[in-house]
């Protein structure tokens, strides 16, 4: 269940028998503590992943963009394997300095946002 959730699973079993004699014979009561957590994919959570990916750019192209791209799949409620092809990059390209199309991450914001192709939630409560 860790796998498929994300989070470590405790489970508790409980014999049925043993619990209803002790109700019986002493009066038990349950108290229920829920505590609640914001969801990953909301959208605060989105604005917030994409100011930490364009200030990130500040430490320079090294990012581990296989970190970023499940990061982002999670914050936008998506399979990264089916929303990201893997790419064969080419070490020697990496090394020689040759950018691949789309690495700088803070421009392409930056281009998509200028053209309107970025709609990023109101803080205010304005909607989109």
């Amino acid at each position: 269940m860790k796998d498929q959730l994300g989070m470590p699973v405790r489970n508790i079993l409980l014999n049925v028998n043993k619990l209803m004699e002790l109700r019986n014979s002493a009066r038990l009561s349950w108290r229920v503590t829920v505590l609640s957590r914001p969801k990953h994919s909301s959208e605060l959570e989105q604005v917030m992943l994409r100011n930490l990916i364009v200030d990130a750019q500040v430490f320079g192209p090294d990012l581990n963009m296989d970190y970023l791209k499940e990061k982002f799949a999670l914050t936008w409620n998506e399979n990264a394997a089916k929303l990201f092809i893997k790419s064969g990059v080419n070490p020697a390209l990496v090394a020689s300095g040759v950018k691949a199309p789309g690495s700088n991450i803070a421009e392409t914001v930056g281009k998509m946002n200028a053209a309107g192709g970025v709609k990023t939630p109101s803080m205010t409560g304005g909607g989109m």
